[in-house]
This record gives C-alpha cells, sequence and structure tokens, in this order.
C-alpha cells in the first residue's frame, strides 16, 4: 500500500455508507479516481466543500492497485468555484463539462492536457458571457484529446 500525493478535480460524488463520501477525482498524475472520504458526512472539523463536484482539491491517499476506490487521508480544498455556484446556467454548465469528462475518460488514464482543460474551463466558466459557447468549445477540445475528432482540413467542398 502506498501514499499518494495529487492535486485534482471533483467530477462527482455520492453518498457513501452511513457517514463516508464517495468521489470521483480526476487527477492531473494519474487520471481518474475513485476516492472514499471516511467520515466525512459527520465531521466538523473538514470542509464537505471539498467532495462538491467542480472542487479542485490538494489530497493524499492510500493506493490499492487490487481495489478500485481508493481512502483518502488527507485533503485541501484549493477552489471550489463560488462565482459558479450562484448562477443556475453556469451551474447546469459545469455539471455538462465534469459529466462529459467523467463519462469519456477510463480510470488511471493520465492526461495533463486534459487536466489543464479541465481547470481552465471551470476558472473561465467564472468569468465568460456565453457559458453555452464555452461547453461547446470544451467539448471539441475534448474530442481532440481522446482523438476521436475529425481532421476538418482534409474536408474538400
Amino acid at each position: 500500500m502506498d501514499i499518494v500525493h495529487s492535486r485534482g478535480i471533483v467530477l462527482s460524488s455520492s453518498s457513501y455508507g452511513e457517514s463516508d463520501v464517495q468521489c470521483i477525482v480526476y487527477t492531473r498524475d494519474s487520471g481518474k479516481k475513485r476516492l472514499v472520504f471516511k467520515g466525512l458526512r459527520k465531521s466538523n472539523k473538514r470542509p464537505r466543500t471539498a467532495s462538491e463536484p467542480g472542487a479542485l482539491i490538494d489530497f493524499t491517499y492510500y493506493y490499492h492497485p487490487a481495489k478500485n476506490s481508493h481512502t483518502a487521508s488527507d485533503f485541501t480544498c484549493l477552489d471550489n468555484a463560488p462565482h459558479i455556484r450562484n448562477d443556475y446556467l453556469r451551474i447546469c454548465v459545469m455539471l455538462f463539462i465534469l459529466e462529459i469528462t467523467d463519462k469519456t475518460t477510463p480510470y488511471d488514464d493520465s492526461s495533463v492536457q486534459l487536466f489543464d482543460l479541465l481547470e481552465a474551463a471551470i476558472k473561465i466558466l467564472a468569468e465568460t458571457e456565453y457559458p453555452i459557447h464555452l461547453a461547446a468549445v470544451y467539448c471539441l477540445h475534448c474530442l481532440k484529446i481522446h482523438g476521436l475528432q475529425p481532421e476538418f482540413s482534409l474536408c474538400r467542398m
């Protein structure tokens, strides 16, 4: 069992058991991971905002190669996108971007380029006047990173 320190963005979260929270986090170093935050729902000392979708977190977890989920031991919420959470349209666009990332990315397949794109999209979403356009551009860049975008320069009329 190794102890790993990483930075990631929470893609989704759900209740797990009586007091735990299970999150799917896209990490910069090792791709998509399933993390369990033990006792987070009943804790008064640790911030629950670290498990909200869209939160940028620094965390340490126990890596178990044989298991599909890992236990987070220490975490810090660096940014939970407070400007996005006040606008319904921006919340919907952020959740769409997170869902696209979650559904198109396999576990343990790291891409620094995709992590940087996701982090930049969440930061820009708080400031842009055109959140729907941002979502469309994000989808195109995500397809390009995954190698699924066609080569438009080869199209002829």
